[in-house]
């Protein structure tokens, strides 16, 4: 991806380039070197500015989103009813993407002690939302109540 945009970047270069040469054409025929050193100078300065503010962009977007997911690292998560169900232990990502495989979560303490168990992972696209809590989809809820169910039963 960032092979794009430097071939991006060095596109755009070599057409300013192109132009500031163009133009310098145009003002030899008057014998004004001053004027053509100007617009090459002025030309590799704006390359150099798009340059460095192409970099500090993708600079930042990179750590916006390792942040995002460090900050959720101990988040309270709940089902859309507001069954507290525990808190973010750890995140999984895909093998060769940048994308969120699923969330392990520490269970609640009277949920891991039904189900025998103090962790689960949660695929993300049971995921619905993250922001001061983590939001899942009911089906994890239900899942939880199936499984002390069944546990319960077992017990008996």
């Amino acid at each position: 991806m960032n092979r794009k945009y430097f071939n991006s970047l060095i596109l755009l270069a070599s057409l300013v380039l192109s132009i500031q040469l163009i133009s310098a054409n145009e003002i030899t025929s008057n014998f004004d070197l001053n004027k053509i050193y100007f617009f090459i100078v002025i030309g590799v300065l704006v390359i150099i500015c798009l340059a460095i503010l192409f970099f500090i962009k993708i600079k930042k977007r990179k750590s916006i989103s390792i942040t995002k997911v460090k900050n959720s690292l101990g988040l309270k998560v709940c089902s859309e009813n507001g069954k507290n169900i525990g808190k973010i232990k750890d995140v999984y990502l895909e093998v060769n993407q940048i994308k969120v495989y699923g969330w392990l979560i520490q269970l609640d303490k009277k949920i891991a002690k039904k189900i025998k168990n103090k962790n689960m992972l949660i695929k993300h696209k049971y995921v619905k939302s993250i922001n001061d809590i983590m939001i899942v989809d009911e089906k994890v809820s239900k899942y939880l109540d199936k499984t002390k169910d069944k546990f319960l039963l077992n017990e008996k």
